[in-house]
């Protein structure tokens, strides 16, 4: 087991190498955060992944919902899964401000027809 938890603070610390003074982590964009906050708190280090969080809600949650910025990678298919894993580290750390308006744009995705 402490080769696991070894392991663990190893990429902790690596992850928390990464966020800047302003809370955002690496360039800023989705594909680089998007589960970032659910891992630092898995570490225990939820000062950070708050702090990322905030950074989030001023400058990668947009007024529908949304998050971003975007590349072209976060778009199609796996558009919906970035935003699932930003939510699932927000309701982890309560900050259900940030999740509930996430979780307003994932409605856009449901379908009726797939769905029965």
């Amino acid at each position: 087991m402490s080769d696991l938890k070894a392991a663990r603070d190893k990429g902790c610390e690596y992850l928390l190498r990464q966020i800047h003074d302003d809370g955002s982590f690496g360039d800023g964009m989705l594909s680089d955060y998007y589960k970032v906050p659910a891992a630092l708190q898995v570490c225990g280090e939820t000062n950070a992944a708050n702090r990322l969080l905030d950074w989030i809600r001023h400058n990668g949650l947009s007024d529908s919902g949304d998050f971003g910025p975007r590349t072209e990678f976060t778009s199609g298919y796996f558009y919906s899964y970035f935003n699932i894993w930003v939510i699932i580290g927000t309701a982890r750390l309560h900050q259900f401000y940030i999740a509930r308006r996430g979780i307003h744009i994932l409605t856009e995705f449901y379908d009726k027809e797939s769905a029965s």
